[in-house]
């Protein structure tokens, strides 16, 4: 509880937290707007969520780890789709709001999230987006393990067969600034599956 900043100092933070918050909102709701549109993209509906540390609407109390707040920090979300054949298919978008945890341990076991000063720096750590087309129900592990290194090559393929299938891509979220670059980016993916035997079903539009 020790406090070695005086009140006019403290203050200043405080302004600053205010600032945050509100930051948090708006880019919050830029990237949840983001995940709606891939839903109406592949005429699908997001069926779950799985928030960081995998706390969902539940009470948090004060001794407990504080990112328990800040659930946004990496945020899968999980839909189903079809190919073009009307194979279903599981599409999983995971939000990584900040690598700095990831970069050299991928999971989180590997290292202590409390301590913020072991992140990589912000100036390094990045925004990200991945696209995952999965066999509907099968694990992605073997992909995050991989993939969440900072190090790590932009496209994941690990079964391509219909009946095991994993791949992914990782984009940087600034790559879906706007509707155009949205669609672009998801052509890009749509490519990229298209590349390894698997043509996708998006929504047709005018």
């Amino acid at each position: 509880m020790e406090n070695t900043l005086n009140k006019k100092e403290l203050d200043d933070v405080f302004i600053d937290v205010r600032k945050s918050y509100r930051l948090l909102y708006s880019y919050q709701r830029r990237v949840m707007d983001l995940v709606q549109f891939i839903e109406e993209h592949f005429d699908s509906k997001v069926r779950n969520a799985y928030h960081f540390i995998g706390r969902n609407n539940q009470s948090v109390l004060p001794s407990q780890n504080s990112w328990d707040y800040l659930l946004f920090y990496n945020c899968p979300y999980s839909m189903l789709i079809t190919d073009a054949n009307n194979v279903a298919l599981e599409l999983a978008i995971i939000i990584v709001s900040d690598t700095g945890l990831f970069d050299e341990y991928p999971t989180t076991s590997s290292k202590n999230q409390s301590k913020i000063n072991e992140f990589s720096p912000v100036e390094i750590s990045r925004t990200q987006i991945h696209l995952i087309l999965k066999k509907d129900g099968s694990a992605w592990h073997d992909y995050i393990e991989i993939m969440f290194k900072g190090d790590s090559e932009q496209e994941y393929i690990k079964k391509t067969d219909i009946s095991d299938l994993l791949i992914g891509k990782k984009y940087n979220l600034s790559d879906f600034m706007n509707e155009e670059n949205t669609l672009m980016q998801l052509k890009n993916f749509e490519d990229f599956c298209i590349k390894n035997g698997i043509t996708l079903h998006p929504k047709k539009t005018d």
